[in-house]
């Protein structure tokens, strides 16, 4: 589920039937890999991830993605659709 501080960039703007555009994301989001301990109770952190991408124009998917945990805390995404 996406947040309400998302921030999306389409360019061009405003864009033109049959042109090619680029959508810019940036996912603001603390990951937790699941491997760390709290130093106070010794306790593992619980895995905090983003695992799935989806953009979705007219309820149609143009781009999904999978992504792991390697990939970083506040993660940026650009494509051409």
């Amino acid at each position: 589920m996406t947040a309400p501080n998302r921030r999306i960039k389409v360019s061009p703007n405003p864009a033109q039937r049959g042109d090619l555009l680029t959508i810019k994301a940036l996912a603001e989001h603390e990951m937790e890999p699941g491997v760390r301990l709290n130093p106070d109770t010794m306790v593992v952190y619980p895995r905090f991830i983003l695992n799935k991408l989806i953009c979705r124009y007219n309820g149609v998917e143009v781009f999904v993605s999978d992504w792991y945990s390697g990939v970083s805390a506040n993660p940026y995404i650009s494509f051409n659709v």
